[in-house]
C-alpha cells in the first residue's frame, strides 16, 4: 500500500472516530437534560416542594457559577420567575410532552412542553458546558 493511501486510510478512520464522538456527546447532552427536567419539574411539583432536594438537583446538573448568576439576579428583582422551566409553577403533566432537541447554536439545545393552558409551549435553551468530564448547565440563553 502506498503512503499517501495509509494516510488517508488513517485519516479517515480518525474522522469516523470524531462523528461517533461527536454523536455520543450529543446524546449524552440530551440524555442529561431530559433527566434534569424529570427530576426538577417532578421535585418542585411536590405540595410543598422541598427545597434541599430542589437545591440538591439543581447542584447536581448546573455549574456553580451559573447557579451564583441566578441567585443574585433573583435577590435583585432581575429574575422573578423559575429561568429552568419560564415560569412561576410547575405541573408534571409537562414531562409527557417533554422533548430536548439540539439547536442551530453550538451546545445550545432547545427544551419544549405543553403548559396545559391556551396552546402555550415552554421553550427554554439550555447552555450545556463540560465540567471535571460531565456535562452541565452553564447558562439559560433568554434573548
Amino acid at each position: 500500500m502506498n503512503k499517501h493511501l495509509k494516510v488517508l486510510l488513517l485519516f479517515l478512520a480518525f474522522s469516523a472516530s470524531a462523528i461517533a464522538q461527536k454523536a455520543n456527546d450529543q446524546k449524552a447532552k440530551i440524555d442529561m437534560l431530559k433527566a434534569f427536567y424529570t427530576e426538577y419539574i417532578t421535585a418542585n411539583a411536590k405540595e410543598p416542594a422541598n427545597e434541599k432536594e430542589v437545591a440538591s438537583i439543581r447542584k447536581k446538573y448546573c455549574t456553580a457559577k451559573f447557579l451564583k448568576e441566578i441567585e443574585a439576579k433573583q435577590a435583585s428583582g432581575e429574575l422573578d420567575y423559575d429561568i429552568f422551566v419560564s415560569a412561576q409553577d410547575y405541573d408534571v403533566e409537562w414531562l409527557k410532552t417533554l422533548k430536548v432537541e439540539p439547536a442551530v447554536t453550538f451546545n445550545v439545545f432547545r427544551v419544549t412542553y405543553d403548559m396545559n393552558f391556551e396552546d402555550e409551549k415552554a421553550l427554554i435553551r439550555p447552555v450545556i458546558v463540560k465540567e471535571n468530564g460531565k456535562f452541565k448547565i452553564g447558562n439559560i440563553k433568554t434573548d
